[in-house]
């Protein structure tokens, strides 16, 4: 809604919609394909952003042609990112530290999997040391496989807070599933210092906080 007044009311009061936004994308780490570089941004009549597209060649030409100045602009300050504090991590607990769930899902469709086995295809690719997220065995079927890669996709975790017991925050119908075919070990994510040892049953680093 911003940039609807800023841009929109202020600067083209009589057009019935919104400019795009074009920008040129430095820095390696934002989170855009890494052959993106000058980009179109849209919002609708009311200001809601509509998506990113890449501009087109022509665009690219006119705008060009136009006298558009590509380098960072006047008033540029770098993006600055702050020093990492914390890890989220991957761990194996044991399934009987986890807490009861509130469920409210048919856990039948739950207990077509066999969990622990999909526990031991994921600390095998997690443990590999390849790329994040893993690439999976080939001969894994394709239950098993899915799976396995819901430990990384949607992991297991609790929420902690202060003077109350740990509840789930997601993966609640997948831990009972593992209790209730008496297997012993799930793997979920959690957080740690940066600096501190890694934590019991830690597998991989996933992500910087």
């Amino acid at each position: 809604m911003e940039y609807q007044r800023c841009a929109w009311h202020d600067f083209f009061p009589e057009s019935p919609r919104p400019p795009i936004l074009i920008f040129n994308l430095l820095g390696s780490k934002a989170a855009f394909d890494a052959e993106r570089e000058v980009i179109i941004t849209e919002f609708d009549t009311d200001g809601r952003y509509l998506g990113l597209t890449d501009i087109s060649q022509h665009d690219l030409i006119v705008l060009n042609q136009l006298g558009a100045e590509w380098d960072e602009g006047t008033g540029f300050v770098p993006l600055q990112y702050p020093p990492v504090t914390h890890l989220e991590v991957l761990r194996q607990v044991a399934v009987c530290e986890l807490p009861e769930g509130d469920l409210f899902r048919d856990m039948n469709e739950f207990m077509t999997v066999d969990w622990a086995a999909a526990v031991s295809v994921a600390v095998e690719c997690l443990s590999s040391g390849s790329k994040f997220p893993p690439d999976l065995p080939t001969h894994v079927p394709r239950d098993l496989a899915k799976a396995a890669q819901s430990f990384w996709r949607k992991p297991i975790r609790l929420i902690v807070e202060p003077g109350e017991p740990p509840r789930f925050g997601n993966g609640q119908h997948r831990a009972e599933a593992l209790r209730r075919q008496n297997a012993t070990v799930a793997i979920m994510l959690d957080t740690r210092l940066v600096d501190s040892e890694p934590l019991s049953g830690e597998i991989r680093i996933v992500k910087e906080l």
